[in-house]
């Protein structure tokens, strides 16, 4: 058995199809743990209007997501836990596919999910995001971001337990974390895409960017001392020059990046990103903050696929599921 564990705040807007896709996954044996933590919109209404004994809905005073979530892993009924954002949306293989990977890999294990982005707006996909699947390459990775994904990750309680649990911060909660256990967990991504992620431009996720990105920085510290190859199992000067300056370049002084990647011309070489990277350092910081978070990358990538056949499917599949979902409107038009 397994809980599903999933915080909300101030989201009644999206947790008619966020719930319901939860609700409708093909694994039927589960707890849905809810914890409303303070909202003041109409949360109540969209919960309880699911008549469902798999939920069990908590509410408590407003203290942030990182209490929330430590708070739910002691109210879980089940060790092993799948975590929900509350404006996002499951596929309906996510707990079947995620419990199957897990179960082969050993409990151990933080295992996420590739995913797409899709578009607040038109619920159209904008990119997907392949996050790589093997433990060395997830750490790695893990030197400038969170290479898993926290929606729609397995883990067994007692792996974030022993890690001291969630630390209270503003953003960034899980990539904390799964820094504090790189030498302690095992870390694995599902190669199918399981989860879809909203992208919302008001998102408070997108708000006091400049913040965040300080924030980020700041986790990275203690891991980016003496120890930083080992830390990442980095293999080479190249590859260590090349990804301190890529943290300059998108979490601190982006001016310093090309320290680091003229400190070893070969970088450029290594990784042809570098040398795009370099014309756009000079851009007015506003701009230069607007365009990273654009990740025009993804976006021409996503713009290619268009014309895949492929790729027509999973946006078909994803409308048709939208839509369905959509089809009992009287509930969400009370959360508009």
């Amino acid at each position: 058995m397994i809980t599903v564990l999933m915080p909300t705040y101030n989201c009644a807007k999206y947790l008619l199809l966020t719930i319901k896709s939860i609700l409708n996954q093909t694994y039927k044996d589960f707890e849905f743990l809810i914890i409303n933590d303070g909202s003041t919109d109409c949360t109540d209404d969209i919960v309880l209007y699911f008549n469902d004994e798999r939920i069990n809905y908590i509410k408590r005073s407003h203290n942030g997501k990182s209490e929330c979530l430590n708070y739910g892993l002691e109210k879980a009924k089940f060790d092993t836990i799948i975590h929900m954002d509350s404006d996002d949306i499951a596929h309906p293989n996510l707990l079947n596919d995620q419990i199957q990977l897990y179960n082969s890999l050993g409990d151990s294990y933080w295992v996420g999910t590739n995913y797409f982005v899709f578009n607040d707006e038109n619920k159209k996909i904008i990119y997907p995001i392949n996050n790589p699947l093997n433990h060395n390459e997830i750490i790695k990775k893990m030197s400038l971001h969170g290479s898993i994904s926290h929606a729609g990750s397995i883990v067994n309680k007692k792996v974030i337990i022993q890690l001291g649990g969630y630390r209270n911060l503003d953003a960034f909660e899980d990539y904390d974390i799964w820094l504090k256990g790189i030498k302690k967990v095992k870390f694995a991504n599902n190669k199918n895409y399981l989860m879809y992620v909203r992208y919302r431009e008001n998102s408070l996720s997108r708000n006091n960017l400049s913040f965040k990105l300080k924030l980020h920085y700041k986790i990275q510290k203690p891991f980016y001392g003496s120890h930083f190859k080992e830390n990442f199992n980095i293999e080479s000067d190249i590859e260590e020059c090349l990804i301190r300056g890529w943290r300059e370049y998108f979490f601190g002084n982006r001016f310093l990046s090309l320290r680091y990647w003229i400190k070893n011309p070969n970088t450029i070489f290594y990784d042809y990103r570098v040398l795009f990277a370099a014309l756009f350092i000079l851009m007015p910081t506003k701009y230069f903050i607007k365009f990273n978070e654009f990740r025009l990358r993804f976006r021409i990538i996503q713009f290619i696929k268009q014309c895949d056949s492929n790729y027509k499917k999973k946006q078909k599949y994803f409308s048709e599921l939208i839509e369905n979902y959509y089809s009992d409107n009287s509930i969400f038009y009370k959360a508009q």
